[in-house]
């Protein structure tokens, strides 16, 4: 299982944090619009702008994790590390893959 490897001082963590909240609320947003009997195409547009926004979100996990595991192999010696790191890349390749 892929883990993210935030650290100690990660100011965008808040940043997703916010953007996760947000789009929690716009899908109870989105449920009472279903509730009210919004039409089809309100929904849709809905819930394609939650979908880009939480695209948007997935590839900012997968540039932090990223920037994280280049930059743990370019600072350490160890091969043992490096391979760690390279798997993490591999596993976030194949779950992008589905993006």
């Amino acid at each position: 299982m892929l883990t993210m490897n935030w650290g100690s001082v990660y100011p965008e963590k808040e940043e997703i944090l916010d953007r996760l909240k947000f789009e929690t609320d716009h899908l109870h947003r989105l449920q009472c619009l279903i509730q009210e009997g919004a039409p089809c195409t309100n929904l849709l547009n809905e819930l394609s702008a939650m979908n880009k926004a939480l695209t948007a979100i997935k590839v900012d996990l997968v540039k932090h994790q990223m920037e994280s595991s280049i930059g743990a192999i370019h600072g350490s010696s160890d091969r043992e590390t490096a391979q760690i790191e390279l798997r993490k890349i591999i596993q976030l390749l194949s779950v992008t893959a589905n993006f």
